[in-house]
């Protein structure tokens, strides 16, 4: 009797976890969404690409002129901050380009197009 009505109980708790739609259980810590950096380079040189965390500059890497390329940027790197500053450095020429982004979210896109004359380069956030 005791056997029974404890399957019974782990029946109906194990019907009570939320599940995505295809079905399968969402974890209990699910991590953040990530966000995704697309960068647009319309410059004619290539471009480092650079995340401020704090006082760190990490490096998230190059995109070559006249491309483009999309970065994933960790949520977790992002928690605690309050916004998302960018840097554009192209390479073999002095001058950098700096953005602070700060609407992003969880999951957001952000999209970076950088232009041959820096400063009129422009970001956009969904």
């Amino acid at each position: 009797m005791v056997r029974s009505t404890l399957v019974v109980l782990l029946l109906l708790l194990g019907g009570c976890r939320h599940r995505d739609p295809e079905g399968t259980p969402a974890p209990a810590d699910a991590p953040k969404e990530d966000v995704t950096l697309l960068v647009r380079n319309h410059h004619w040189l290539d471009i480092n690409i650079y995340m401020m965390h704090g006082n760190l500059r990490q490096r998230l890497g190059t995109v070559t002129g006249a491309s483009e390329r999309t970065f994933t940027i960790p949520w977790s790197r992002l928690t605690g901050q309050i916004g998302l500053q960018l840097i554009a450095d192209p390479v073999g020429q002095s001058g950098v380009l700096t953005e602070e982004v700060n609407a992003v979210r969880p999951g957001s896109v952000v999209e970076w197009t950088i232009e041959s004359a820096l400063r009129q380069s422009s970001i956009a956030v969904y």
